[in-house]
């Protein structure tokens, strides 16, 4: 079987553990212009991991490859001199991906752990993850983006366990990833690190809004569940009910502890858009009449109802109009930041629902 070949099969199977939240979506291929600079910088600036200068950590990848079924001509790999601990994979949308790991990082780990980062990195490009970008206009934070980035890394997890064959060795790979600190400092207690989420009545944060990355909690416990279920076999997996039941589970705790809250602020911010625009459409005859009042309580019930029935009576009538248009900036400025990408699309869709509302006077 030739490489192309060989790697749409390991995809094939790789795609099997991918999270259900974590859907697919096509890799945009880099310019080749760009990716030759890339691979230059690399060249002249790193060291490319091979059998003749880097035996043990080739040998490690080398493992990982024959795991997943993945063509090693496929991987190139390379060691950053940096103290950071770090690893990355680009996903040029083609059959060659590259890897970067710091020397730090492969000083920490033992030969299981490293393959857990390593079989991380190559589920990403497996999996065809891509690289995105996670600002929209101006530079805005784009949540959805960052929530689709903590699904992958759930989907690149179960491809890690599978590549270092043991849940203990991925598990003390996060930790040492966390702490930044070595056997000789930290004693394996998963049971203790998870227990760390009865400390907290939410491990939902602002910062969690912008991170590309889950809970490190959330995402050991989905490791955990999938580990009581998953086969060493690739081949072997089908979507079975417990997988479902898996994927439920993790689903609920994103929904609880990350992505639950960013989802609710985000309606939210949709819901008074809305609100604000149909608004601005009741006073466009002056008068808040009765049937207008009784489909406005349909779409948004009876205390904003109540809320704008009173907003009316506190101010003239010469005020009303500039206030209104005020708050439909202001909610629409809020919607855009929260919703970079898509906005223009809400905006049609509310646009339309409240004139279909309308109509029916």
């Amino acid at each position: 079987m030739n490489t192309t070949n060989s790697l749409i099969n390991s995809k094939q199977l790789a795609s099997k553990y991918r999270f259900s939240l974590d859907k697919e979506e096509a890799c945009q291929v880099i310019d080749p212009f760009a990716y030759k600079d890339i691979l230059n910088n690399l060249y002249q600036q790193n060291m490319l991991i091979n059998k003749e200068l880097t035996p043990i950590i080739y040998k490690s990848i080398e493992k990982v490859c024959q795991k997943l079924e993945t063509p090693i001509e496929s991987i190139k790999a390379f060691i950053d001199n940096s103290e950071v601990i770090q690893a990355s994979c680009m996903v040029t949308g083609t059959d060659e991906t590259i890897l970067k790991m710091s020397s730090k990082l492969i000083n920490l780990l033992d030969e299981q752990e490293l393959e857990f980062v390593i079989g991380h990195e190559i589920g990403h490009f497996l999996l065809n993850h891509g690289h995105v970008e996670h600002h929209g206009e101006d530079n805005k934070i784009e949540f959805q983006d960052q929530m689709n980035s903590r699904y992958q890394e759930i989907s690149s997890d179960r491809i890690g366990l599978l590549a270092c064959g043991s849940i203990k060795k991925a598990i003390s790979a996060m930790l040492k990833l966390i702490t930044g600190l070595d056997d000789n400092h930290l004693r394996f207690d998963i049971s203790a690190f998870i227990s760390q989420s009865n400390d907290t009545d939410n491990l939902y944060s602002q910062q969690s809004m912008i991170s590309s990355h889950p809970s490190n909690l959330v995402r050991c416990r989905a490791l955990l569940w999938f580990s009581m279920e998953k086969t060493s076999d690739l081949n072997s997996l089908d979507d079975s009910v417990k997988k479902k039941e898996i994927d439920n589970r993790i689903e609920d705790d994103f929904k609880k502890y990350i992505d639950g809250p960013i989802i609710k602020v985000m309606q939210e911010v949709k819901e008074n858009f809305k609100l604000w625009m149909a608004v601005k459409e009741i006073i466009k005859d002056g008068i808040f009449d009765k049937n207008e009042q009784k489909i406005f309580e349909r779409m948004f019930g009876r205390h904003q109802q109540t809320k704008i029935i009173d907003f009316f009576k506190a101010y003239k009538n010469s005020e009303i109009a500039e206030i209104i248009n005020r708050n439909y900036e202001n909610s629409k400025e809020d919607l855009i930041l929260h919703h970079p990408r898509n906005h223009d699309l809400i905006i049609k869709e509310v646009k339309d629902d409240i004139h279909a509302e309308f109509k029916k006077l």
